[in-house]
């Protein structure tokens, strides 16, 4: 490990030393820069709602939705309120305001800035596609895998006096336990000065724990007695418990390119538990067995991370790639997406993991801001896909701005990929999402849209009351969540020509 990291530092001082005319084309102009590839849904402005039917695993219901969306400079939120009717006897399903954050699950975010532009940027609600640093621990990391049990959680990144800087995120505001947090310090040195690349220069250290107990969902058995059902149990010890340290630096910020470069290495303590134990005791092999007298794994990597921009918004490419090494119990860019479909489960994984080398590759692509892409995956060895070496797999695509009239985008994730076919059907290990929708009518004038459509989930809901002899997972599980809708909705752009301070070109 310390020879790795001495060679990574060669590596940035040799980069560092690159001609001085590389040095003198970097633009001072990176606020005027737009390089983020926004996903639309986020940043889309209007106020409406939609009428339909929503089929949960065959039972139907009548269902209005109110969703505005709302910007005011860096200020943004966003809502969703829920009036589900069962159509089949069901009465109200109430399952949205039930446990956890309950009714405050009404508020899908509120914002202020944008994280690493801005020197304060905070956002509260769901979280999407959250990294804490440059995302060792905590990578493409979603707080809500439910669409019901919507989580209330917060992020913030601010900086001082261009220094000193703070990242924190937790998972989900509920007074239940402590859930997924992490924190990270960080300082520029030489983030005061306006000597180029220097003045990017960033080290941080970040903690992550989780001791997470709440409950997704409670009903009741024949004898009245309530049931409750949680996604982790092997967490009622000690929690899960991570350590990192980072660091990374912009070799260009030219108006056409962006390019960083960093390293990072991490620590993750072994779990101690009674129930995890137990459980080894009894199930595992002798690996996972050793893991109980372990003191869990570390890893390290680097990696790099370029913004790409051919005439204007012609082309916008992000491409990140990432080369990892670690020992026995321990997994690269653990908490994400996947760890929050099943922490028992990815936690046994933890205790399977072998010493190995792997890859993390992410792309993003905009194609004149109307067409959106955006990929992941993790490779724990590399190329080499099997039971034993997984791959974490994450797809966007949104082709909503082609027309005005059409609506499409899909959106999938996989926290285990074996084969090829685990892409291809909805299994446990899948969440998925996709809205198609059409125009139909827009009124002179005030511009209100009518829209018709259908949204489809694959997603965890509660489905049935405990029946004898089930489990919690017979009733909260993933299912097919299916809504034709209507929808109206009163759009606020907000078309403001920039004045470009360069000659790119752009195209709308």
């Amino acid at each position: 490990m310390k020879k790795t990291l001495f060679i990574s530092i060669i590596i940035f001082g040799l980069i560092l030393s690159l001609p001085s005319f590389s040095l003198a084309q970097e633009k001072s102009t990176d606020e005027s820069n737009n390089w983020d590839i926004d996903i639309p849904e986020q940043t889309a402005e209007g106020i409406g709602g939609l009428l339909g039917v929503t089929s949960i695993n065959g039972q139907s219901y009548f269902t209005f939705r109110f969703k505005p969306e709302l910007s005011f400079g860096k200020l943004g939120f966003g809502l969703d309120i829920p009036l589900m009717y069962g159509l089949q006897g069901q009465g109200l399903r109430l399952d949205e305001y039930q446990d956890g954050v309950g009714v405050l699950r009404m508020i899908r975010y509120v914002r202020w800035g944008r994280k690493k532009r801005d020197n304060v940027y905070f956002r509260i609600g769901e979280l999407r596609d959250a990294r804490l640093g440059f995302g060792i621990l905590i990578n493409d990391y979603n707080n809500t895998i439910s669409l019901e049990k919507r989580k209330l959680g917060f992020e913030f990144d601010v900086v001082f006096k261009k220094k000193f800087g703070l990242e924190m995120l937790y998972s989900d505001i509920t007074p239940v336990s402590l859930n997924l947090m992490g924190i990270r310090p960080y300082y520029k040195p030489f983030g005061a000065t306006n000597i180029p690349i220097i003045k990017t220069f960033e080290i941080g250290a970040s903690f992550v724990t989780d001791h997470d107990k709440t409950v997704l969902a409670r009903t009741q058995d024949s004898a009245g007695n309530v049931l409750e059902y949680r996604n982790n149990y092997f967490l009622n010890g000690s929690g899960i418990n991570a350590f990192s340290v980072d660091m990374g630096f912009y070799i260009f910020r030219w108006n056409w390119l962006w390019w960083d470069v960093y390293a990072q290495a991490a620590y993750m303590s072994a779990v101690r538990s009674d129930s995890l134990a137990n459980y080894l005791n009894t199930y595992g092999d002798a690996f996972q067995k050793g893991y109980l007298n372990s003191k869990g794994g570390y890893g390290y990597s680097i990696g790099s991370d370029f913004k790409f921009r051919f005439l204007g918004n012609l082309l916008r490419i992000n491409a990140r790639a990432e080369k990892f090494w670690h020992t026995d119990y321990y997994i690269a860019r653990f908490f994400n997406f996947a760890y929050m479909m099943d922490k028992d489960k990815a936690i046994l994984r933890l205790t399977q993991s072998h010493a190995a080398k792997g890859t993390y590759a992410r792309l993003s692509a905009s194609v004149l801001d109307k067409i959106f892409f955006d990929a992941s995956i993790t490779l724990d060895s590399a190329l080499i896909i099997n039971d034993r070496h997984p791959a974490v797999v994450m797809m966007n695509l949104d082709l909503s701005q082609l027309s005005k009239k059409v609506t499409f985008k899909t959106s999938a994730a996989y926290a285990e990929v074996r084969n090829f076919n685990d892409l291809i059907h909805l299994k446990d290990n899948a969440l998925f999402m996709t809205r198609i929708g059409y125009l139909i009518y827009e009124l002179p004038i005030v511009k209100l849209q009518l829209h018709v459509g259908f949204d489809y989930h694959w997603t965890f809901a509660n489905v049935y009351k405990l029946a004898h002899g089930a489990t919690a997972q017979d009733w909260f599980k993933q299912t097919n969540y299916i809504t034709p809708y209507f929808k109206i909705t009163y759009p606020l752009h907000k078309n403001k020509d920039k004045k470009k301070k360069n000659d790119d070109l752009i195209l709308d």
